[in-house]
């Protein structure tokens, strides 16, 4: 809550009077990939807790700036087509009931819903938060009842192969193969089998696509303080490497004090600081929001986009010092 209302406070009050508002969501989103990328280089040094928490930190405020998208940035609804979208999300719900553990039918209807919650006005980003909920987070077979299939399987190939041991001529054998594929399969969890297998296309395709397709900062050093002084990159400014940590490590440090959690084993208030520092890694959701906002304003647009890539560099930099030289004795005591 307070990385998502601090920052955005931040940048209406440095706005508030330029008529420039509509970017107030920009600087409420941490970029998910690159925040953990600089937390991953300190290596063993850093708790595996403040991992954790960072990642926690930046999907639920990715979360609600997803929401904020379709809430705020929207401009016209179109009802029927909304229908049909909740309509999808019936179906994938219905389907996770139903104990289908297949991706490609979720892939089917998630796609259908994507060009419905397009067509109906609302960002199609929601399409795959709802996905992403609904996808089954069990597995069909059970650690024990996986285990017991296995140990049944492979004394039925035992005797198969007693038979004969080559595979391409023996079809019991290979059915007996191809049933267990099957079973390891169903022995993971959709959700986690679908994570693996889109990792890599996200983090070397989609990503980079994404930030050179929508980034579009021309390089102008003579301009960079006439940019500076602009009240939308001020702001954005503001709100990311200002905002962020305030809003972080404040209401942090308030739960605590009020009874109300406790900080993660091995945490202390200095490594909730560099994570707030980190959490200024705005970057593609800001850039997307960015997009949206000032999407009849190019000049405006290019001020948002140029203190965005400013505050997420420093950001980033500063928060990784800053966690380096928070941990060095862990470091130390791993050399």
């Amino acid at each position: 809550i307070g990385g998502v209302l601090v920052p955005a406070g931040a940048y209406v009050a440095v706005n508030y009077s330029s008529g420039s508002l509509s970017g107030w969501g920009i600087p409420m989103a941490t970029d998910i990939a690159f925040a953990i990328g600089a937390l991953s280089l300190l290596g063993a040094r850093i708790p595996k807790n403040l991992v954790t928490f960072l990642i926690a930190l930046a999907i639920v405020d990715d979360l609600v700036a997803v929401a904020v998208i379709a809430l705020f940035y929207t401009e016209q609804i179109d009802v029927l087509t909304l229908f049909y979208a909740a309509g999808c999300t019936a179906l994938l719900m219905a389907m996770n009931l139903w104990g289908i553990r297949r991706p490609l039918p979720y892939a089917f209807v998630g796609t259908i819903l994507w060009g419905a919650m397009l067509a109906s006005g609302i960002h199609a980003t929601i399409a795959g938060i709802v996905v992403a909920f609904v996808i089954p987070i069990r597995p069909k077979f059970e650690p024990q009842a996986f285990i017991n299939r296995i140990k049944e399987s492979a004394v039925k190939m035992q005797k198969a192969i007693a038979d004969n041991a080559d595979i391409i001529h023996n079809n019991r054998l290979r059915a007996l193969v191809t049933a267990l594929d099957d079973g390891a399969t169903l022995a993971q969890a959709p959700a986690q089998r679908l994570e693996h297998a889109l990792h890599l296309p996200v983090a070397y395709i989609v990503i980079p696509v994404f930030a050179l397709a929508n980034a579009g900062i021309p390089v102008d050093f003579a301009g960079l303080g006439e940019y500076l002084n602009h009240p939308i990159t001020l702001g954005v400014v503001v709100g990311l490497l200002i905002g962020k940590p305030i809003g972080i490590v404040g209401f942090t440090w308030l739960t605590v004090k009020l009874g109300w959690a406790d900080l993660p084993a091995g945490l202390t208030m200095k490594h909730i600081l560099g994570v707030g520092m980190l959490g200024g890694i705005g970057f593609t959701m800001s850039i997307f929001i960015a997009d949206l906002g000032f999407a009849n304003s190019s000049n405006d647009l290019l001020m948002a986009k140029t203190g965005i890539l400013l505050a997420s560099a420093i950001a980033g930099v500063s928060g990784f010092i800053w966690l380096m030289l928070q941990t060095r004795d862990e470091g130390d005591k791993l050399n």
